[in-house]
């Protein structure tokens, strides 16, 4: 798996800057939620700490509670209003959707709004939910549509130039 997450640091670095930060929001937010981040989850987050990818806002990974886009204040908000179980980690939220990551068993689990109340009250998600197996899945999926959508631009830029 780590040659698999080089792999995707490289693709990622070709298509974003990166300056670095201290990978210590992450003990943060682990005693904070208190969870045990997946080890894929980490290794991403060394170089992916908060961007637009694929024309997705994901939450800014770190631990500020007050801060309803952090990773840790949209979990808590969850927890909170909707009962969100602890295993899991609010990684993106749209009017429709909601994405999560399982912390116990490392899937990401993008879902319906409606599955998230299911997901709750331990009843069984019925409106299509898309599940990927890990993080680092989850990830190269984001680094696939983004080169897709750049592509896309670029052959738009270029055709109309000719």
């Amino acid at each position: 798996m780590e040659n698999k997450v080089e792999q995707l640091k490289e693709r990622f670095l070709k298509l974003f800057s990166f300056d670095g930060f201290e990978n210590t929001d992450l003990q943060k937010i682990e005693k904070c939620l208190a969870i045990n981040l997946p080890k894929a989850f980490i290794n991403i987050a060394e170089f992916f700490k908060d961007q637009i990818i694929a024309n997705r806002f994901l939450f800014t990974i770190n631990s500020d509670v007050n801060e309803e886009c952090s990773i840790t204040g949209a979990t808590l908000l969850y927890r909170k209003n909707a009962r969100l179980p602890n295993k899991y980690l609010a990684l993106e939220e749209t009017e429709v959707s909601i994405t999560l990551l399982d912390t116990e068993t490392g899937q990401v689990l993008y879902l319906a709004v409606e599955d998230v109340y299911n997901l709750c009250e331990g009843n069984p998600l019925k409106y299509d939910p898309i599940i990927y197996p890990s993080f680092t899945d989850f990830f190269e999926y984001l680094l696939d549509e983004e080169e897709k959508m750049r592509e896309k631009e670029y052959a738009a830029a270029t055709s109309t130039v000719e």
